[in-house]
């Protein structure tokens, strides 16, 4: 025999060992890239903070030492205070002082000196009236100054001459000689260029990068070699509380990475050693699982040797281990299970037919003889109906039929085997279980089985609280011999005869005095006809009559045929009462009412059944003549309420409400009387009226759907699409795409709607 399952355990072992121990290493790398990721991260920082903090110390040397100057250099502010004749030499010496500042300071680009009475600007070469750059500068340098906290500008292009080229600078604005009442300002502009000189000595540039932005997010200046500052992803990112200004930092590429390259060979040498290991104990630890497994083919093999060989195992082509097993194990569950289906089956269809043959009375009688060895002589019949079949049992699918009729037929097996009886049980039709109760007789002369008695109460009372329907049961009389089974079941056959009178969801045992009949006396046709005249008189007087008519035939325990030809007796007499009526008010009665009362004669359950339907249309028709006999007064209106409607269908708020306010009926009692002389009633008739405008308006395309819909009072545009689809049968847009026209007629086609 082929070691087939032990290459198999062995190469789906190996393939998941090698995938795991790939993602722990790949997982190790990443680690590390990570680990180094951020670092270079905190150290890109750590130089991004650096360098900001040198360009805010460059800007604040220039501030500082602007500060000084105006407090020191009482010229800059009789500059500003200047009025007569001007003052050469004051000028000049102003110039040589901001000369030295501008050459002690090499950043400093040039520098203004702006006096606000005179519109003067002096930058120490040429006087002239200041520009409108000039004051643009002071303007952004004083809206900068009072959002940001700094008197420094965004960068900005600069030309001091008009031959000049425009130059990158920020401009440093003072207010002289003081901010509170200040008679012009002092610029100073540095270079964005110079800024950059001065940062690009603090590092190399090789694969790093750094990008200044100002408050705009404009660029100051980039430093770095090209390629870094071009497709450099920022590390860091690092904001100026002096200035607002944003310096980003980073590496170009895997620059971070190229110091792991030298340790590659050792870990790869690692990982194929420790490969190798983990595979060789995959292996090792396989084969020491499958020697159990080997023992056991063995002793199969040795057991069944003969099977073995006409299993096909010729030395190492034969099948594999478990093949080899699983052939042995099926082959014995499948004698064993066919087997046992063969006895169940068998036994089912025995008791089945036995079952028929008893309440058929047709049992052979060795096997009565047989049957009463085994279960007792006596034995009682009794059926389990479902009530209302219809409207209950009928609502569930055919399969979920089946279980409640097991579950019932189940439920019974465990009462009778909880008072030690034994049943059997068949479903002879979709909505009757036939049971007989076998048992040992008693010495006691009475014929009724009181256990039979409590099981089907007992079941009554399960399936009323645990489903969702009733069952009434009928129970025969208990019978001492086995072949008297027949007559047990048909007593409870008769016996739910009665449950029309008796009503639903109870135990019923036959009783010979019903099926013998009582004497009654002749008051019967009496009663009906005191109901016929009452109903005639139209009072209430009738109903009473009708509930002792309907008490005296339950008191009677009379069975349903007896009850429905009572009812139709009834029914009979009301006719001839009511044919006196004028020929509207008898038409309705012939035509409508007295046929839906006689189906209700023919259809019922229980006589509580009978009783409230032929109540509710006995007074259905009573109230319609009394609007029939109020009717004629109401007919002008009708008409006029009729009209209005036609005239005023596009208004959205028309309803019954609104009606009943222009007209002296009420909502309620309209409706009643617009269905009665109309035929239909309110809201069809009023939706009809608009949708049949609606075709016409949807012959012009140069309306929309909503257009449509506002014009025949459905502001709501999603309203007249659901309506017009439920009047019509398509949307308003396919309507008009086919071309209909409001007669129905269509262009595209030749169809009809």
């Amino acid at each position: 025999m082929n070691r087939l399952w032990l290459h198999r355990m062995i190469w789906s072992y190996v393939p998941l060992y090698f995938i795991f121990f790939t993602f722990l290493f790949i997982v190790f790398v990443h680690t590390m890239e990570e680990q180094l990721r951020l670092s270079a991260k905190d150290s890109s920082a750590v130089f991004a903070r650096q360098m900001l903090q040198s360009v805010d110390i460059t800007l604040k040397s220039v501030e500082y030492r602007i500060i000084r100057e105006l407090l020191h250099n009482g010229r800059l502010a009789d500059f500003m205070l200047e009025k007569g004749p001007a003052d050469v030499y004051a000028r000049y010496e102003i110039a040589m002082q901001l000369r030295e500042l501008k050459k002690e300071l090499a950043v400093i680009d040039s520098f203004y000196l702006l006096r606000f009475s005179d519109g003067l600007a002096f930058n120490g070469n040429v006087l002239a009236r200041s520009s409108g750059e000039t004051m643009a500068v002071g303007f952004a340098a004083a809206t900068a100054s009072g959002a940001e906290g700094s008197r420094w500008t965004d960068v900005r292009p600069f030309r001091e001459y008009p031959f000049q080229q425009e130059r990158m600078v920020t401009s440093l604005v003072y207010p002289v000689p003081d901010s509170r009442q200040p008679k012009g300002l002092l610029i100073v502009n540095v270079s964005a260029a110079a800024l950059r000189e001065q940062a690009s000595g603090l590092f190399d540039g090789k694969g790093t990068f750094v990008r200044l932005y100002d408050r705009s997010g404009a660029p100051v200046f980039a430093q770095g070699d090209a390629e870094a500052v071009a497709e450099g992803r920022a590390l860091a990112a690092i904001s100026s509380d002096y200035t607002g200004w944003k310096l980003e930092s980073g590496f170009h590429g895997r620059a971070p990475l190229r110091s792991t390259s030298g340790h590659s060979l050792l870990w790869m040498t690692l990982v194929i050693v420790i490969g190798a290991l983990g595979a060789f104990s995959v292996v090792y630890v396989t084969r020491q699982h499958y020697k159990p497994i080997e023992r056991l083919i063995g002793r199969i093999h040795v057991l069944d040797s003969q099977r073995f060989r006409a299993a096909g195992n010729t030395g190492r082509s034969g099948p594999d281990e478990f093949a080899f097993i699983a052939s042995a194990i099926e082959s014995l569950a499948a004698r064993s299970t066919t087997s046992e289906k063969r006895v169940v089956e068998a036994d089912i269809w025995r008791r089945k037919q036995l079952i028929r043959e008893l309440l058929a009375g047709a049992a052979p009688p060795d096997k009565l003889a047989a049957l009463t060895g085994t279960q007792g002589s006596c034995a009682a019949a009794f059926i389990v109906e479902i009530d209302r079949p219809r409207q209950t049992f009928g609502q569930y699918s055919a399969r979920d039929q089946s279980l409640f009729r097991y579950i019932i037929g189940s439920v019974a097996g465990e009462l009778a085997g909880q008072s030690g009886r034994e049943l059997w049980e068949e479903w002879l039709s979709p909505t009757r279980l036939s049971a007989v109760l076998f048992g040992h007789c008693s010495d006691r002369g009475d014929r009724g089985d009181p256990e039979a008695g409590a099981i089907g109460e007992a079941l009554v009372r399960w399936v009323s609280d645990y489903l969702s329907f009733t069952v009434t049961v009928g129970i025969g009389d208990t019978v001492r011999s086995l072949d008297q089974v027949a007559l047990s079941y048909r007593q409870a056959e008769e016996a739910l005869r009665y449950k029309a009178a008796l009503g639903h969801g109870r135990t019923i045992r036959y009783r010979k005095e019903d099926a013998e009949g009582k004497a009654e006396p002749d008051t019967r046709s009496q009663a009906i006809r005191r109901i016929a005249e009452a109903y005639r008189s139209g009072g209430d007087e009738w109903i009473w009559e009708l509930e002792q008519f309907f008490e005296r035939m339950r008191s009677g325990r009379l069975d349903r045929e007896t009850i429905g030809e009572r009812t139709k007796a009834l029914l009979t007499e009301i006719d001839l009462r009511t044919s006196g009526f004028c020929d509207p008010y008898y038409a309705q009665w012939a035509g409508e009412v007295l046929p839906e009362a006689r189906r209700a004669a023919e259809r019922f359950e229980t006589i509580d059944d009978l009783r409230a339907e032929l109540t509710a249309i006995l007074k259905r028709y009573l109230e319609r003549l009394e609007r029939l006999r109020g009717l004629r007064g109401h007919h002008e209106t009708m008409k006029e309420i009729r009209s209005c409607i036609e005239r005023e269908y596009a208004n959205p708020d028309l309803s019954l409400d609104y009606l009943s306010s222009r007209f002296p009926i009420g909502a309620k009692y309209l409706s009643q009387l617009f269905k009665e002389e109309f035929g239909e009633n309110f809201h069809d008739f009023l939706t009809s009226v608009r949708i049949r405008h609606a075709r016409v308006w949807l012959a012009d395309e140069t309306l929309s759907i909503q257009d449509v819909g506002e014009k025949v009072g459905y502001p709501n545009g999603a309203t007249f699409r659901r309506v017009f689809r439920r009047v019509v049968g398509i949307s308003p847009q396919d309507y008009r795409k086919k071309g209909f026209h409001p007669n129905g007629q269509t262009d595209k086609g030749g169809g009809r709607t």
